[in-house]
């Protein structure tokens, strides 16, 4: 087997390697040894990765040649202890090692649900004990999945001068539960992706299981990959629909069907670009019963991204943006915003620039991911905040919720934060509310400037994926939001301030054969094995 030159490092200073690109699939070999000796693998083929080429989903699988290779590289480096070797099977048929890695994978947990457990192996071995010769059997699929939990008050609070403290998340609340009086009924949630970049709708599904009873839940996913289909219990059931259109792929008549066979009275979608198509089908989902509520077409345009400056003339700051259609207005965009500037895509993703051979690069990215107008929007130092919200049909706010972000991943993404008391921006996001005309969930992406205030950099047309917080802060502006869909009368929701919410990743283990069963049948139950 060939190896093409290394890995590429952007971070970790210098030497920086090079190495070409080798088109073909991925494989991950996990193992653990005794002086050059193989005794345990798992083999797993990559079927989703992170913007980094982090395995997000996979499935374990025999192929007796890449354990050979495994046992190859083991012997000649007279190695010890755990390993990992990440290959590529290329369209040329070669094979391709281009990293090994000295120490279990992350995703270990997938080899033992599948009869390797190697981290045990390692263990015995340390101790001297013997250990059975073993490779993990195929079949078995891992989904990263995030989950979140909430604290009463930062636990990270706890530390003072690097010393660790016993019992530090020992404050994390449990569940909370909310009786509901009358019915529950059924409702269907969009948005199952919780990989590193998630939806809310798993987040969504945890803020209505907290109910007592708790609705049925539907989950409505137009990928079979979305790890959340994939979390035990979390669903009721899970359907398939084709990806969001109006215009082509049968998303409309499916997103019907589906809602009607499922028997579903409520529907909350969680995907930007599913909103408007919620909001041109509502009349069509209320004559068959199905509830929603979601903001009118004009709202939602005043609230897009590229139109987004616009608000500016309704009293809220916004920073200075500019809409880039061709490649040389993104040279005009470099010269005029200074650096750093933040890079958008006209639906989703944004990243930071700092310099123009970056922006080139980042563009090109955004550009074939989502196509043009892409936009340069000024960098705005300070606080940053999320602020969700639930208006009424009336436009008025019956919950907000208002989270101080403390960890963000590196995509800008929130991990952690603390909810807080901020009249300011509560009033923010009821002005947004009044002056748009909004109906249904929303949030707003906020920067404090220290001297200038606060500035709307994004406004969101639907739940954030941080929206659990809201349930364990006391507020569940999910449970609002389906309330009010339905014509009910809901009381205005206060949040507890200093609730602390922290993300993490989960593997869920599952069989091959659900998602068979998703792709052929376009429907499963909640129970995953």
């Amino acid at each position: 087997f060939g190896v093409p030159g290394g890995h590429r490092a952007e971070e970790w200073a210098y030497p920086v390697l090079a190495q070409p690109l080798i088109a073909g699939e991925e494989y991950d070999v996990a193992g653990v040894a005794r002086r050059g000796d193989l005794l345990e693998a798992a083999v797993m083929k990559k079927l989703g990765v992170t913007n980094k080429g982090t395995a997000w989903a996979g499935v374990t699988v025999e192929e007796p040649h890449f354990v050979a290779l495994l046992r190859r590289i083991v012997a000649a480096l007279r190695w010890d202890g755990g390993i990992e070797a990440e290959f590529i099977a290329a369209t040329d048929g070669g094979i391709y090692c281009f990293e090994i890695n000295p120490r279990l994978p992350s995703w270990i947990a997938l080899a033992s649900e599948a009869g390797a457990n190697l981290p045990a192996g390692r263990v015995r071995l340390a101790g001297g004990e013997d250990v059975e010769p073993a490779v993990a059997r195929p079949a078995r699929l891992l989904a990263r999945a995030l989950t979140e939990h909430t604290y009463a008050g930062n636990p990270l609070a706890a530390l003072t001068g690097g010393a660790a403290r016993r019992n530090l998340l020992s404050r994390a609340l449990a569940s909370p539960t909310t009786p509901v009086a009358g019915r529950a009924g059924t409702v269907a949630i969009t948005g199952l992706n919780a990989a590193d970049n998630p939806s809310a709708g798993l987040t969504v599904a945890r803020c209505l299981r907290a109910l007592s009873p708790a609705p049925r839940l539907i989950g409505l996913t137009h990928e079979v990959l979305a790890t959340g289909v994939y979390v035990d219990r979390a669903w009721d059931e899970v359907r398939l629909l084709p990806f969001p259109s109006r215009e082509d792929g049968g998303y409309p008549e499916a997103l019907l069907e589906q809602c009607r066979d499922a028997g579903v009275d409520c529907l909350l979608p969680t995907i930007d670009v599913e909103v408007p198509i919620v909001t041109w089908l509502a009349e069509h989902l209320a004559a068959a019963g199905i509830a929603t509520l979601v903001p009118p077409a004009a709202a939602l345009a005043a609230a897009a991204k590229p139109r987004l400056p616009g608000i500016v003339a309704r009293g809220f700051r916004v920073p200075r943006t500019r809409l880039i259609a061709t490649w040389a207005q993104l040279e005009t965009a470099i010269e005029e915003m200074g650096r750093p500037f933040m890079l958008k895509g006209p639906v989703a993703d944004a990243k930071p620039v700092r310099t123009a051979e970056e922006a080139h690069v980042v563009a090109r990215r955004l550009a074939a991911s989502w196509g043009f107008p892409l936009l340069a929007q000024e960098w705005i130092a300070g606080e940053e905040y999320g602020v969700a919200a639930v208006a009424d049909r009336a436009h008025r706010i019956v919950g907000t919720v208002v989270v101080r972000k403390e960890i963000r991943s590196a995509n800008g993404n929130t991990w952690g934060g603390t909810t807080v008391v901020d009249r300011t921006l509560e009033k923010l996001a009821a002005t947004f509310a009044e002056a748009l005309g909004w109906v249904g969930p929303f949030e707003l992406e906020v920067i404090r400037h220290p001297r200038r205030g606060p500035f709307v950099i994004e406004a969101n047309p639907r739940f954030p994926a941080w929206v659990y917080l809201s349930a364990g802060a006391g507020a569940n502006l999910p449970w609002a939001a389906v309330r009010l869909a339905r014509g009910e009368r809901v009381n205005s929701l206060r949040p507890r301030p200093g609730t602390f919410y922290v993300r993490q990743a989960w593997d869920a283990i599952a069989s091959v054969e659900r998602m068979g069963a998703l792709s052929v049948e376009g429907r499963v139950d909640g129970h995953v094995i």
